[in-house]
């Protein structure tokens, strides 16, 4: 199973279409946009259970510079990896302007987007 850490509306990388693909967003109209999802979960990282050894792969693709305590979302995320299991892991790079925008604007950069 792969979990998807803020999917919001689509898989940013290619997901064989095979896989069990969970999504978890805080925004439900990005959830309901989202195609590729077996099963969408509308919370925040912060709080939303992710359960114990319940993915192969989670992923959080340009979220991780949005999140009030990454070190907190990264320990539930391992959390919930199987033995073996990954996190795969995209974030703008610290000088980019999209990196200052979203640090200083977290979810409601987001919104503008």
């Amino acid at each position: 199973m792969i979990l998807e850490a803020g999917g919001g509306s689509w898989s940013h990388i290619n997901i064989p279409a095979s896989a069990q693909i969970t999504v978890v967003d805080i925004s439900a109209e990005q959830l309901e946009m989202h195609q590729t999802a077996h099963h969408k979960i509308l919370g925040d990282l912060h709080v939303v259970d992710l359960g114990t050894s319940s993915c192969d792969v989670a992923i959080i693709w340009n979220v991780i510079e949005h999140l009030e305590n990454p070190a907190l979302v990264l320990d539930k995320l391992r959390d919930a990896l199987r033995p073996n299991g990954v996190i795969i892991i995209a974030a703008p790079h610290p000088a980019s302007l999209q990196a200052m925008v979203t640090k200083w604007t977290p979810h409601w950069y987001t919104s503008l987007s």
